[in-house]
């Protein structure tokens, strides 16, 4: 369960079930329940790797062109751009908070 929601919850009912869970919480979680090209990547809109594998490669309103990276996230939006190692998805909040402390839009 989410704690950020339960702590704000007044009142909680719980119901056990017996399915595939993945919090989609992370660009990591997110391309697990993706399909993969031959090289395993997983692409979304405008993404165009070259040479990459097991990339996670995202243009969302702008291209996103990685040459010969391996296990890499590229994300692409007119607002920004992210590129971290695959690894490291789950640290992309760190990247949000040091551009909102810069005075950018994240």
């Amino acid at each position: 369960m989410d704690y950020a929601v339960l702590e704000q919850a007044p009142n909680v009912v719980l119901i056990e079930a017996s399915f595939d869970w993945d919090d989609l919480g992370s660009w990591g979680a997110w391309a697990r329940r993706q399909p993969a090209d031959a090289h395993g990547n997983v692409l979304w809109g405008e993404a165009v790797p070259v040479d990459c594998e097991r990339c996670v490669v995202v243009g969302d309103g702008a291209p996103a062109a990685p040459l010969g990276l391996s296990d890499m996230v590229v994300v692409a939006t007119p607002n920004g751009t992210l590129v971290c190692r695959r690894q490291d998805t789950e640290q992309v909040r760190r990247v949000t908070d040091a551009v909102r402390a810069r005075g950018s839009r994240a």
